[in-house]
């Protein structure tokens, strides 16, 4: 019964200790990402190489945080060279996907050009499919190029089909393509897409990601 109860404690406390430890790392990402995602830099860069992040977190997670975070800032040197890091670690496809993806979002919104039309070449290589990669040149003509007449028609029809999140992503790309031709229609398109997204409109071409299911 001794042995029993000493077996049964000591499997107790290793998953109180390893659903602790699990939880630290939720925790430690979620508000690192937070802080990156919504601009509280100065919070994110004092913590991003403390302990306790070097602890929690993997090289990945941690360098792909600091790139996001770096995009936020408008930072494009660094934004290069962490994309580039992060580029030369060993990752699966499904990271390089990933990296690729907040890479393109970042280069888009700083207007980056060159870096975006970099990565439209790799998307195929990471396992991305035909369809994905087609709504991120979509994106990329519009929204970087502002050349998008060509998508008009196409996703005005899909916007009429869509709500939520998807919706107000269509709102922005439309928003985008009117803003030379149409500037009511523009605005209108704009300040819905930043009700359904939840994001000023102001901020919208800085914090805007692409939605792949559009």
């Amino acid at each position: 019964m001794g042995l029993g109860y000493a077996i049964a404690l000591i499997a107790v406390l290793a998953i109180v200790f390893t659903a602790g430890g699990f939880y630290l790392r939720y925790r430690i990402y979620r508000d690192l990402n937070a802080a990156a995602r919504e601009g509280d830099l100065d919070w994110f860069f004092s913590k991003i190489d403390g302990f306790a992040a070097r602890f929690a977190l993997s090289v990945f997670a941690r360098e792909r945080l600091r790139f996001i975070a770096l995009a936020r800032r408008g930072d494009k040197d660094q934004m290069v060279e962490a994309f580039n890091g992060l580029m030369g670690l060993k990752l699966n496809d499904a990271q390089r996907s990933m990296v690729l993806a907040d890479g393109f979002d970042g280069f888009a919104a700083n207007g980056d050009r060159k870096h975006c039309h970099r990565i439209l070449i790799e998307m195929p290589q990471a396992g991305m499919t035909e369809q994905q990669v087609k709504t991120y040149r979509c994106h990329f003509d519009i929204a970087v190029c502002h050349n998008g007449q060509m998508y008009r028609t196409e996703l005005e029809n899909k916007y009429a089909t869509l709500s939520g999140r998807r919706r107000g992503y269509a709102a922005y790309l439309l928003s985008q393509i009117y803003s030379e031709t149409n500037r009511k229609r523009s605005r209108d398109y704009r300040e819905e897409a930043s009700r359904l997204l939840g994001i000023p409109a102001d901020q919208l071409t800085r914090r805007i990601h692409v939605n792949t299911t559009v």
